[in-house]
């Protein structure tokens, strides 16, 4: 397990309720078994060596004192033999949390899938329905600040409704991107992605035709208008989805595979990276 993968895994966890998403329960469970573990501490005793035993013996000869070398060469053996203890006991906790990150991340890996389609599809699919409710109470005003401030009530809230919309949307597509990081998923057809955002994304250019230059999607640039449109009519003959890696490749073959050329540079006829 990289460094990496524990840091997605636990960004992937924290930024679930937030987001709005839910994760499968044992990987809940795995994942706080590697924080608890992670918590376990082996303190390590000050050291103590021969010059400072030595020093308290002169200390004590000198204030007419019993020295006790016997006791003092106890001291420091059990000093001694407590540190290392200690050491090897936090040698031993570092592999512990080693291991317990490993069995959560290797199970977020096998889950990656299901934690797609189950956990964070749902999440995905709320957010746009929640966003279509906004649109429809912002029908007629757009989202022009100074228009808005005479606009209905109901408008206002929609439109104040957005930033936490756009923030969970974001949130839900980060948590894809680390559950195939943590799978070590990548597409094998679609890599330019073109099939990560739509279903049937060739629905925007019905003209298209081998082999000319597949178009960049019309994504609006601003985040808010972005997820506006994808909920709104011009953005629904093209599906928009939350899809697995498998889904992704799936519908690109559904798309391209019958009218492949076997020595076509496919990737290249996609212009959105």
């Amino acid at each position: 397990m990289s460094r990496m993968e524990n840091q997605a895994l636990t960004a992937l966890v924290e930024s679930s309720e937030a987001a709005g998403y839910t994760l499968p329960p044992e990987l809940l469970d795995a994942y706080r078994t590697y924080r608890r573990v992670r918590e376990v501490k082996a303190d390590i005793p000050a050291p103590l060596d021969v010059d400072t035993v030595a020093a308290r013996i002169v200390s004590a000869v000198a204030a007419g004192e019993d020295p006790g070398p016997l006791d003092a060469a106890r001291n420091l053996d059990e000093t001694t033999a407590a540190r290392a203890t200690a050491e090897s006991a936090q040698r031993i906790l570092g592999r512990a949390t080693e291991q317990a990150a490993e069995a959560a991340t290797n199970l977020a890996a096998d889950l990656a899938e299901r934690i797609i389609t189950e956990h964070l599809r749902p999440a995905f699919e709320q957010v746009h329905d929640e966003a279509r409710e906004v649109a429809a109470a912002l029908d007629g005003y757009g989202l022009d600040a100074h228009t808005l401030i005479k606009a209905p009530a109901k408008a206002r809230n929609a439109f104040l409704r957005l930033p936490e919309l756009v923030n969970r949307k974001a949130a839900i597509l980060d948590a894809r991107k680390r559950v195939n990081a943590i799978g070590h998923r990548t597409p094998e057809h679609d890599a330019q992605g073109l099939f990560a955002t739509f279903r049937e994304p060739m629905r925007f250019f019905p003209t298209w035709r081998h082999p000319a230059r597949i178009p960049m999607l019309p994504f609006p640039e601003d985040a808010t208008e972005r997820l506006l449109w994808i909920v709104g009519p011009e953005a629904k003959a093209a599906e928009p989805w939350l899809p697995t890696v498998a889904e992704q490749d799936a519908a690109w073959l559904a798309q391209f595979e019958a009218n492949m050329p076997k020595s076509a540079p496919w990737a290249r006829l996609v212009a959105n990276a």
